[in-house]
């Protein structure tokens, strides 16, 4: 399937990586990069790999969500045969204004 990656879970990808790089270093970004690379080509064979996302249960599509570190989440759905990635997700962030987020 093709991966669609939205505005904002880009942004956020971006903003994450490069706080990682400022506040720990070059190393330790190339591995969130590799492990975000890699969640995103397993994802793409296995797109029904992750769980229904909880917050996100009452939107009109189906959000599921995978986790890239025990600190974010990629959130995303399947539409004609794509998986659009709507939102990386922070998890330590009040569920509630995630919800604007994804919309």
């Amino acid at each position: 399937m093709k991966i669609i990656w939205s505005e904002n879970a880009s942004e956020t990808v971006k903003e994450t990586a490069e706080y990682i790089q400022k506040e720990i270093g070059t190393n330790a970004k190339k591995k969130f990069m590799a492990k975000i690379a890699h969640v995103v080509s397993v994802l793409k064979y296995n797109p029904l790999m992750g769980i229904k996302d909880p917050y996100c249960k009452n939107l009109p599509v189906e959000y599921r969500s995978v986790r890239v570190s025990k600190l974010n989440r990629i959130v995303y759905y399947i539409w004609k045969q794509q998986i659009v990635i709507a939102a990386f997700r922070d998890c330590r962030r009040d569920p509630d204004t995630f919800v604007n987020d994804v919309i």
